[in-house]
Parts: C-alpha cells; structure tokens; sequence
C-alpha cells in the first residue's frame, strides 16, 4: 500500500489487538508508504472500570490510550517518522456522569 487512513478504528480494539493491526499495516505497506490515523488519545490512562465500559467503546473513547504510549506502538512496529497534525480537546468524562474519581479529558 502507498497510503492508508483509518478514523477511530485501532481506538475500538482491546488488548493487543492495535499492536496486530498496526503490524499488519506496516507489513503491507510500500516503503515509504503512509499512514493516517485519527483516533482520541488521552493524557493519563483511561481508569479499569471505564475501560470495561461497552458504552464508551461504542463510543471510540474508552479505548483511548496516552498520546506518548500510542505513539510508542506505532514507532514499535516499525513506523518511522511520526507527526503529530493537530491535537484538539475532543471530550471529558467528569465523575459526576461517568464512572470515574477524576476527570478524564480525552
């Protein structure tokens, strides 16, 4: 492949499964083949019960991992150079409607 996007999909899977699907993009890619991901990151980890959250994976937020650690897998695989476009508030998960001691922002 010379280019391949995805939006919010590697945010939706659990486990290891990102790591396979990021490695299966790199195995197929051309070199110097592109990929574009756009998928909501967080600052901290997202807290265990909001993980297990059916909800907010339907949702591609509970399934957000730290910027610096989804970066980390993608340069893992093998991926190259990384930018970073834009970096935008998406959302907040405030302890007052969702499962949380803290505030998450997403």
């Amino acid at each position: 492949m010379d280019f391949a996007a995805q939006n919010y999909l590697f945010n939706i899977f659990k486990g290891d499964a990102l790591e396979q699907a990021l490695s299966e993009m790199y195995r197929v890619a051309k070199p110097n083949g592109r990929l574009v991901l756009s998928d909501p990151v967080c600052e901290t980890k997202i807290p265990t019960e909001l993980l297990n959250d059916e909800r907010l994976r339907a949702l591609c937020l509970s399934g957000g991992m730290p910027s610096k650690e989804y970066i980390e897998v993608i340069a893992d695989v093998g991926f190259g150079t990384i930018e970073i476009w834009s970096k935008l508030a998406y959302c907040i998960l405030d302890p007052s409607h969702y499962n949380t001691s803290n505030l998450v922002y997403i």
